[in-house]
């Protein structure tokens, strides 16, 4: 859904029903400028709408298909195009707004799997990374 009068009034958006439900959700630094937000959902993926909802676009298919249950943008984003994506029980991150999907950091399954993230100090290779795990605690890395 979409609010365009402050949260008085909400319409729904074109997202597709059969790629519902959505888990996360991120609107980029600079929405009110550029209108991008990211959507990623149960089991269908990662989607990039340019149009604040209207549209949507499909990212990474051949790599991000399982659940995306958080999405981080650099604080930088659009100028700097970083995209973190947990899937399921590994992290994603794109440096190119969603053309590429490199596995980050681990190298491997995060068991039993990501519920959270947070980059306190950006998305840097050598900064810090906080992950909340499914069934509870958080993972420094």
């Amino acid at each position: 859904f979409r609010s365009t009068n402050g949260g008085r009034a909400w319409r729904e958006v074109d997202f597709p029903l059969e790629y519902a439900p959505v888990l996360s959700l991120v609107l980029s630094p600079d929405y009110a400028a550029d209108g991008v937000l990211f959507a990623g959902t149960e089991s269908h993926g990662l989607y990039r709408s340019d149009d604040r909802g209207r549209t949507w676009l499909r990212l990474g298919a051949e790599t991000i298909s399982d659940a995306v249950n958080a999405i981080l943008l650099s604080p930088e984003y659009p100028a700097k195009r970083d995209v973190l994506a947990a899937v399921s029980n590994r992290l994603f991150l794109s440096r190119d707004g969603g053309q590429s999907w490199p596995e980050w950091k681990v190298g491997g399954a995060l068991e039993p799997g990501i519920a959270s993230i947070l980059a306190p100090e950006g998305l840097a290779p050598d900064a810090l990374l906080l992950v909340g795990l499914i069934e509870g605690g958080v993972l420094r890395l």
